[in-house]
Parts: structure tokens; sequence; C-alpha cells
């Protein structure tokens, strides 16, 4: 196999390229002088990177069957639409094999400005065919400070020339990076390369700092062997993996999910939390979007069966490195609700730390082997233990042995049986309760440990953006002209998802988390209306306001503002609530209003407004309730209030007021679903009204 020893070749960039403000930049970016035509299957790793109308604009190196590996200029700003891989090309007017892309991973750390870090992965949507004219190339391990290298690409061929068609190829000398910043003030993660025969590329180029990325004549020539190896290829050897495992049935692992591609080809795995929610790696979402990317629930067999899902938002932990893999969990809400059946069903989620030496299932469709880069059809299971920390740093060595956090958890199984390539994300079970996402390890199957996101770690963060909108239980229905105020917010196809309370003429709070990826000419605003299905008055929204602050990972500052296209006109079914100016104290009587479902097992609002009357808790009490369960962080900026089980909030209220003495002191934000016993969580009005007031004029 080829091996990509010291440069990485990434190609001829020749559009513009990222921020790059030097003019030496422009005149020299994009081409080779002195090369020569390469010969068939001379350089069967050399990737044409091309626009949707077939046009040359970078180069780069086939990594592995799913990924080209190529310069974050090159890709920063392109979509997975605009974007496709011609391999096996010797000639840009004819030949080669065309891959449309499934996602483009820059980079967490390139700088448009100075070209620092600038590498990129692109991961093709259907696998790469080796052929004579198709072989990957292997990614150097070692610095090299000397020596011959080859550049290959289609970059111009002089300052007043075009690009070539035929594939172009140029015998380099690498220097020392001390040679190369006494020449040229190039940054230390960069190698130079200049031609033995005395023709040093982009001299002029290199007059100027900002050129420092040794971007010569078009060809970009990374230190890969450092850079690379803790950017996303992490990703790229360990996003997997069930090897030596067992056929699942039909109904095994209900909470098993499979991500896939818009054109169904499965990238992740990921559980089932409930009817709403999926979580998974980070790793597996990251550069991913809702367009691009579904779940399939309710499946043993990646060729048939289970239930086909949208994606609505995705959120990756906020503190989630992509060189390192660390805090490697997302959670994924999807676009409809999940209906609960013996073949789909939530898993709970890990409350303590497993001990080491406990037996768990891993489940997955990843490969069954490294060399097959074909997924199973049929789910697979393997048994594992758990293993310390500390045993685990052991068996690796660096850097991954400072990979192993307190917030991993980490397996060992018999060499030959483990997970591979396409189990990231999929879970780890022990005692019916999910406590750990596949995250990395070495493939497939080899002895090493394997890595996962350690739930218990997370609980308290990952699953507050999930189980947590909604929701009336136990309560009853409400009577005409009783809350005048009360709003749901609905799609155009009149589908309730929000409440919202009214305090002026144009204006509506609800919570900022009801509004994250929607358009206001989506969202209609009903009012006055006792029954979801008909009645009240339809406007619509002409803008979204989300408070700056909020976070919805944590939903701190979960709060927002509905502007209506036009002027509300008031009577006694339609009527503003007061805000208020004071914090309300613990043991107040409140009502809380809304549509959401009144039980968590039928997914379906109620057609008659709900209300129920509850008591305020101080924001201590609410803390040591949730502590005790998941160390949940209550703000000052929250109200809590706590009933008995069997009444409280549900989901499809959230954004919907809570009540008190006639004043507006809460927004419905998140909770335990549903009234099971714990407290349900608001925003506190009257924390955000100078804002709310700034904003609307409204007091």
């Amino acid at each position: 196999m080829f091996r990509l020893s010291v440069l990485l070749t990434i190609g001829l960039a020749v559009s513009a390229l990222g921020n790059v403000m030097s003019p030496e930049y422009y005149e020299w970016a994009g081409r080779i002088v002195g090369g020569q035509n390469a010969g068939t299957n001379q350089f069967p790793y050399q990737v044409s990177l091309r626009s949707s109308g077939n046009a040359h604009f970078c180069g780069g190196s086939i990594i592995n069957n799913r990924y080209v590996l190529s310069a974050a200029h090159c890709t920063i700003g392109r979509t997975t639409g605009n974007t496709i891989s011609v391999v096996g090309a010797l000639f840009l007017n004819g030949g080669g094999i065309a891959h449309s892309t499934a996602r483009i991973v820059n980079h967490p750390s390139y700088n448009a400005n100075t070209l620092a870090n600038d590498v990129s992965l692109v991961q093709t949507a259907s696998f790469i065919t080796y052929t004579a004219a198709v072989q990957p190339i292997a990614l150097g391990t070692n610095f090299v400070t000397g020596g011959g290298a080859v550049a290959s690409g289609w970059g111009q061929l002089g300052a007043n020339i075009g690009i070539p068609n035929h594939l172009q190829f140029l015998n380099t000398q690498i220097i020392t990076l001390a040679d190369c910043r006494n020449r040229d003030h190039i940054l230390a993660e960069i190698n130079c390369y200049f031609d033995r025969k005395g023709n040093v590329f982009a001299s002029k180029m290199y007059r100027k700092a900002v050129a420092a990325v040794a971007l010569v004549l078009g060809f970009l020539a990374v230190a890969v062997s450092g850079d690379l190896a803790t950017s996303d290829p992490l990703y790229q050897q360990w996003k997997g993996r069930i090897v030596g495992g067992t056929y699942a049935r039909d109904g095994d692992f209900p909470y098993q999910a499979s991500f896939r591609t818009t054109d169904g080809m499965h990238i992740c795995g990921g559980a089932v939390l409930n009817q709403q929610w999926v979580i998974t790696a980070g790793s597996c979402m990251f550069g991913r979007t809702t367009s691009d990317t579904r779940v399939v629930v309710g499946a043993y067999r990646l060729s048939q069966g289970g239930f086909n899902l949208g994606l609505r938002r995705i959120i990756i932990h906020p503190n989630f490195a992509a060189q390192t893999l660390a805090n490697d969990v997302a959670v994924v809400r999807v676009s409809t609700l999940m209906v609960l059946s013996d073949a789909v069903q939530g898993v709970q989620l890990g409350s303590y730390n497993v001990n080491v030496a406990y037996g768990a299932l891993v489940s997955g469709w990843g490969r069954t082997e490294f060399s097959n880069p074909q997924f199973p059809d049929n789910l697979q299971y393997i048994a594992v233990n758990v293993i310390s920390q500390l045993e685990c740093r052991a068996r690796f060595t660096a850097p991954y042995d400072a990979r192993i956090y307190d917030s991993t958890l980490c397996s060992s199984s018999p060499i030959g049986q483990g997970t591979c390539l396409g189990d990231a994300g999929s879970p780890l079970v022990h005692g019916a309760e999910l406590h750990g996402i596949v995250s990395w390890g070495i493939p497939c199957g080899e002895g090493y440990p394997d890595v996962y996101a350690r739930i218990s770690s997370h609980r308290d963060t990952s699953v507050r953006a999930t189980e947590w909108q909604g929701r009336i239980v136990g309560g009853m229905n409400a009577v005409s002209g009783q809350f005048p105020y009360q709003v749901s917010l609905t799609s155009l196809s009149n589908q309730h998802f929000c409440g919202g309370a009214i305090i002026g003429d144009r204006w509506i709070l609800t919570a900022g988390h009801c509004l994250i990826n929607r358009k206001p000419e989506n969202v209609i605003a009903v009012i006055g209306a006792l029954t979801s299905a008909h009645g009240g008055f339809n406007y619509d929204a002409q803008q979204f306001i989300v408070h700056p602050n909020f976070n919805e990972w944590t939903q701190e500052n979960d709060i927002a503002i509905v502007r209506t296209k036009w002027t509300i006109h008031f009577n006694t079914a339609v009527f503003p609530v007061k805000m208020a100016r004071t914090y309300t104290l613990a043991n107040r009587a409140v009502l809380a209003s809304g549509w959401g479902l009144t039980t968590l097992s039928v997914p379906k609002p109620a057609d008659v407004l709900q209300y129920v009357a509850l008591r305020t808790i101080s924001n201590d009490d609410c803390s040591q309730r949730f502590r005790n369960l998941q160390n949940r962080v209550i703000t000052s900026s929250n109200l809590c209030t706590f009933s008995r089980n069997e009444q409280g909030t549900c989901m499809g209220d959230s954004g919907g007021p809570l009540v008190s003495d006639g004043e507006l002191v809460g927004l419905v934000s998140w909770g335990i679903p549903c009234a099971v016993g714990y407290p349900d969580v608001y925003v506190r009005v009257a924390s955000f009204r100078a804002w709310i007031t700034a904003i609307t004029g409204v007091y």
C-alpha cells in the first residue's frame, strides 16, 4: 500500500480559498511549474474534488473506502450537496468514478486567516471500490525532515496558464522546518518542500506570514503524522464495531437505533430514550445536519423493517472534542413521536458507575471484520466485561492512554471479539440500563479495550435536552375564557407543538427550545381556542427572538419572544397576562395550562385545554430532589413546582404559562415526563422582565 509519509498532497485549489488576504497568495495559489504528466495508475490515491457542475476545485487523497483527506480551505463553506469526489481519474475531462458526499468534517482548530490546521475529511456517500486505478494511501506515522517526495494534482501550470487536463506530478525535496522558517517564516506545524533541481516554489508567496501554510503553487503539505492523528481520524479508524458477536433476534434490543444517510446507508448506532429522543455519539453527528440524516428504530435488519424517522434537532455535547473524542455524546430529537411497541422501547439511563468485572451487552451493525467493508444485515451483539480506567490506560500506548477520561468507560473481550467500524453511538447495557455509548477503540477485535462515553457522567447534561419538554397530566378540562392568554403554537399543518402566553397586542412569550430549527413563516399562533382541533384565531408569526444566552444543552435561559404579523384583537376569550415583577416564593398556589400529552404512553396532545393546580417549591428543594437522581442544575432564573404523583406537565406544554394571582410567573421548560413524582421546572419570568420589556415595550 502507498504510504503518505510526510507530504499530504491535498491538491490544487483554484477557487477563492477562505479568508486569506495576501495578494501573493491569490497570485500563486493553485498551480505547478515544471511538472510531468502522470502515468496510468501511478497515483491511485489521487482524488479530484469537484462542484456539482463537475468543475475541479481541489485535490485530495483516498485514505480508506469511505474517507478522502483534503484541505479545510477547500471544503470550508461547501455543502455535501455541491461536493463530489472523483477517484481513479487521470484526466479531468473523462474517466474516473464520482462519489457524492455524505458529510464534510473540517479540522475543529482550522483558522481561515492563517490556514493553520488546514485539513479536512470528506466522507463519501457510498463505498469506494478498490481497483488498480483506485487505492488508499496509508497515513504517515513519523515526522520526516528530509528526503524526496512526490506531489500530484491538477493545479495551474503557471501564472497565466489554466488547469491541465492531464494529472501532473512533481518530484520535490523536503527541507527542515528550521530551513523553511529561515527562508520564509513558515509555521511549525507545516512541512515545506522544494524542487531538487533548485526551483523554489512559491518563494514570492512565502514572503508573507499569511502564506505560512505551505500551499506551494496549489499543493498543501501538512505534517499529517502529528496534526491529522489528533483531529477526526480517531473517527475514521474507530467509529464502530461488533466483531465475533451473535445474531440478534427480532425484539431482542428494542432500544437499538440505526442512523442513516438519506439514501439509506447505515452510519452509526444509537439508543432510543423515549418517544422523542435518541442518544448516540457526538462523533456520529459531528458535521451532520437534520436534513441529511435519518434514524430507523424497531429494526433488527438493515435491509428491511423498522420505522424511518426524520430529525428535528441534533444536540452535540457542548464540550465534545473532535480531536480526542472527549464527551463523545449527542442527543437527537425525531421529527415525529415514536409509537412504543414490543419492537420500539426506550432504555433507562444508568444512574451509577458500573463496577469492574461487570458483564454488559453491546449491540450494533458495525463491520464484523476490519477487512470487510460491508455492514452485516442482521443486528449483532456481544457480551463484554467492564474494566477499570487504570487498566484501560495501561493497555493503550501514547497518545491514546491519555484519552481515557473519568467520563469514559472501557470494556474488554477476547481477541477476535469486540467492536468495529459502524457501531459508534451504539448502546452498552448492563442490568437493563444504558451505561455506555460506543465511542472508539482499535479496530477490530484485536484485543485492545473498547472505549465508551460513560452515561452516568453525562446524565445530568446529555438528557436535559431530551426528557424535559412538555406537559399537563392529571389536570382538568378548562372552560371558555378561563385562560384568555393561552396560545397554541402550531405548524402549518395545524399540529400543536408548544404553548405560549400573550403579553401584548403583538407579543407572545414561549420557551426558547420551542423555536429552535423553526422559521416564523412556518409557525401559526392560535389564540382564543378551547380545543386543539378547532376554534380560535390564527395569527402568522413574523419574528422569533430567542434569548441570546439560551443553551439548548442545559436549557438555561429557555425563553423566547414571538412577534405576530398582525395586531391581536382582545375580547373576553383573548386577553394578555401581566408579567410578574417579583420572584415567586415557595409554597405558592399556581396554575399551569396547556394541550400537552395527558399521559406519556399516548402520543397525542389533549383535545380540550387542560389545567392543573400546583405548588411552588424552593430552588434548593428542587435541586435536592433532582440530585438524588441526576444532579441536575437549577439556577436562580428557574422556578419549580411539585405535586403528588400523576399530576404535572408532559410533552407538548413547553412554553405554556404558569400563573399565580393573575400574573405570569413562569413558562414550562423541562421536567421528568410525565408526572412521575419529580419537580417540573419553569423559566422564571421575573428574571427576564427587563430583557422582555426592552424588546417589546411591554411592562
